[in-house]
């Protein structure tokens, strides 16, 4: 305090001494005011001092990993428009261009502190890490996309797609590297709970609310037109809930890609952790419900009676574990099945003349189209729509009414790579499974159960992929290569994960 007090003292004694507005007067002045600033600087330095060596021990790779694996879904709209080229003037959709900055920047901040640490871990230790096979194979499918890249239908919009596709290998590869202690995998584990519950009550709002709350999070790339998520059913529209995702089916893909690690965790030795996990699984159907996608359900009942077979089969779960796991299955969905005639009509009640099938069945035929017009290195990433509507060849025009990628991951990515990128990405999975069942049971119970959580999340992201939207490289797929990045770790570098 003296020190703040001390130069300005100096400065009026100086004024008061000077009986007129002298050259010298001002230059002794102006040097007491810079020498006053110097001293308020070096304060303030030995408070920032002070602050950083609190800071210092404070678990920053905890910290950076959790708030990384939040931002995957709660930071608004890190991820770019995935279609540049959408008829749509994308400046008058939902679109907040500032909290995409915001979201663009944390995004990169935390992967680069991410980068910053691996590069830290082997300074301080020096080690030889082996170059896998399925890295090899990533570099092929890299290749094959940089191949694509330049001979595609519209250049610009494949570069894009070309970087997000290297953006996701970063991940791949710092989640691959990363030391990994097991405190490191409990705080993935639940910061990935967390996401669920949290999606779970924002969902649960919007549902009460029937629309979005306007709230900042809300303010991802959202489609289009908000009418694409109001369903017309019984003679009223219902507003089809979407957390902060995207879209109602983004949505379900996130729940559906997170419930193996819940489900997992729900026969833990932990009397706390398997609570949460009960509680988190409860919520995430009740919520996958409400989004009203039915593809996202059946890959989810699909997902969780893999995860179930490979916890049996593996870590010996009891049958009566099995069979609670079960019945916290079956609450919600009995639940608001007996409560809502909305949900008991689009879940039970099926028609050929389904609008879906309208669109989904027409851009399979277009996709079929591209691919045999373009086999071996297709169309460029990002360029189905707009070859869809510059080469529309189906009898509903559905290029003039939507506009959009197929909905088969396996058909979009050999339109955007050819057979040549989805032949090596086949390989690449094949490589995974391999070595999945390889190494699983020569792991410790906790690394064994955190390895069959990612197994099945991986194959629920292919299997989700079937009948909806997905690329290599969108929103889901930042979560498919992290997540790919963690089980490589725990399959081949496990010895060094510390306890």
């Amino acid at each position: 305090m003296m020190s703040r007090l001390l130069p300005q003292s100096l400065i009026l004694s100086a004024l008061s001494k000077s009986s007129s507005k002298t050259f010298e007067s001002y230059i002794v002045t102006s040097l007491f005011h810079f020498v006053n600033k110097l001293l308020l600087l070096f304060t303030d330095l030995l408070r920032a001092s002070s602050l950083i060596k609190i800071l210092i021990p404070l678990p920053w790779k905890s910290i950076t990993i959790i708030l990384f694996v939040i931002s995957l879904a709660i930071v608004p709209g890190y991820d770019a428009q995935q279609f540049s080229f959408w008829k749509y003037n994308l400046a008058e959709t939902s679109t907040n261009s500032q909290a995409l900055q915001i979201g663009i920047v944390l995004f990169l901040i935390l992967l680069i502190l991410l980068f910053v640490m691996l590069l830290a871990q082997y300074k301080k230790k020096p080690v030889t890490l082996p170059f896998l096979r399925i890295e090899i194979l990533l570099l092929f499918f890299l290749a094959a996309a940089e191949i694509s890249t330049i001979f595609s239908f519209n250049i610009h919009n494949s570069a894009v797609w070309l970087i997000k596709l290297l953006r996701g290998l970063v991940v791949y590869y710092i989640f691959s590297r990363l030391l990994l202690e097991r405190k490191h995998i409990m705080h993935i584990v639940y910061a990935f709970m967390f996401i669920l519950l949290f999606e779970g009550v924002l969902a649960g709002l919007q549902f009460l609310q029937g629309g979005l709350l306007g709230l900042p999070i809300e303010s991802q790339s959202k489609i289009a037109d908000v009418r694409q998520v109001l369903l017309p059913i019984s003679g009223t529209s219902y507003f089809r809930i979407m957390g902060t995702l995207p879209s109602p089916s983004g949505l379900a893909n996130y729940i559906c890609l997170l419930l193996p690690i819940t489900i997992t965790y729900a026969f833990s030795r932990s009397l706390m952790l398997r609570r949460i996990s009960y509680i988190t699984i409860v919520v995430s159907f009740a919520t996958l419900i409400l989004t009203l996608s039915r593809w996202g359900a059946i890959a989810s009942v699909l997902t969780f009676l893999l995860t179930i077979l490979l916890m049996r089969r593996y870590m010996s779960v009891r049958l009566k574990n099995l069979l609670r796991a079960y019945i916290f299955i079956l609450i919600p969905f009995l639940i608001l099945l007996w409560l809502n005639p909305v949900i008991k009509e689009r879940f039970l009640e099926f028609s050929l003349n389904d609008a879906s099938l309208n669109v989904r069945i027409p851009l399979a035929i277009e996709s079929l189209y591209i691919l045999q017009n373009n086999p071996i290195l297709g169309v460029g990433g990002n360029n189905f729509v707009h070859y869809l509507v510059n080469y529309d060849v189906t009898e509903a025009l559905v290029s003039e009414t939507f506009p959009a990628p197929v909905h088969n991951f396996y058909l979009l990515l050999a339109n955007e790579t050819g057979l040549l990128g989805l032949m090596i990405f086949s390989l690449i999975f094949f490589e995974v499974v391999k070595n999945f069942l390889k190494r699983i049971r020569n792991m410790e119970n906790e690394e064994k159960r955190m390895a069959i959580a990612l197994f099945a999340s991986l194959v629920s992201f292919l299997l989700y992929g079937l009948w909806e939207q997905r690329t290599i490289n969108d929103h889901m797929a930042i979560l498919f290569w992290m997540e790919l990045g963690i089980l490589v770790n725990l399959m081949y570098f496990r010895n060094r994960i510390a306890p």
